[in-house]
């Protein structure tokens, strides 16, 4: 596991979802609000988990997730018993908000043990304060409560109180001291060992047909110039496809066909003359 420090955020967490989340990837969408939230919200310290599956992905406030019985806590541990193999997680540390550009750390986790972890270190709330704009209003951790309310009006946030804060406070620092002691990864390498995996993963579950549709497409557009708007993950896809499939891509075949059709060189026939002299 490594930590990769200083990266913009968003453009980065994109890049890895589209290496490993083949399904919902519109998920995403929900996550980037979720980050400019907390990246101007004081009160989530910066700090968030993020998940990335087959199906979709997940962006939480880090201290919800410590907390049992929230949505948050339940669907970060949902995951833990399923197949884990497509599963990426990090943690996440907003570290600066510069020309509207969100900048930070992001620490590689194992989600299995990840998981695990937090099913021992969560702390219990026993109840929660929703936030409205004239007002607050205290219910059990579980409560309906409504998105306007009839006297306080429009719902903002709401926070969750814990039993014990000492407790989920000890609980996050010592996590936070164990990311700073990963190692200090490189962020490109990273991402192109995943979307090498990822490529070659997706191709396998592929028809020829889909994979020839790939090629011809990746092809298609460097023909007419505009390769540059391909991603890397698309050009990991055609790398991909390119070696699983027997038959060879069109530019290819019509490289082979120019070879067949190209008029021989001939030797020109010596004249009398010439032998003369």
């Amino acid at each position: 596991m490594n930590k990769f420090e200083n990266v913009e955020i968003i453009p980065t967490l994109e890049r890895i979802m589209r290496t490993n989340t083949e399904h919902f990837q519109s998920d995403f969408e929900i996550d980037k609000e979720i980050i400019t939230k907390a990246a101007n919200d004081k009160d989530t310290g910066g700090r968030l988990l993020w998940m990335s599956r087959q199906y979709g992905t997940h962006c939480f406030t880090e201290n919800d997730v410590y907390i049992k019985n929230t949505y948050p806590h339940n669907t970060w541990t949902y995951y833990g018993d399923s197949d884990n193999s497509k599963m990426l997680a990090y943690a996440v540390k907003i570290t600066e908000v510069k020309d509207g550009h969100i900048y930070g750390n992001l620490y590689e986790l194992d989600y299995q043990k990840h998981y695990r972890h937090i099913l021992d270190s969560a702390v219990q709330a026993d109840k929660q304060a929703v936030n409205y704009k004239g007002g607050i209003i205290y219910t059990k951790i579980d409560d309906f409560f409504p998105a306007t309310h009839h006297k306080y009006g429009e719902f903002i946030n709401r926070d969750y109180l814990v039993v014990d804060r000492f407790a989920l406070s000890d609980a996050l620092n010592r996590d936070h001291t164990a990311y700073e002691k990963l190692k200090s990864g490189d962020i490109e390498a990273h991402i192109n060992r995943l979307e090498t995996a990822g490529a070659k993963r997706r191709i396998k579950g592929m028809t020829a047909e889909e994979r020839q549709e790939i090629i011809d497409t990746v092809e298609l557009v460097k023909d007419y110039g505009e390769g540059e708007a391909l991603s890397d993950f698309e050009l990991a896809l055609y790398d991909a496809a390119i070696a699983e499939c027997k038959k060879p891509s069109i530019r290819k075949q019509l490289a082979e066909s120019k070879e067949k059709v190209k008029p021989a060189q001939h030797t020109p026939k010596k004249s009398k003359e010439d032998i003369a002299l």
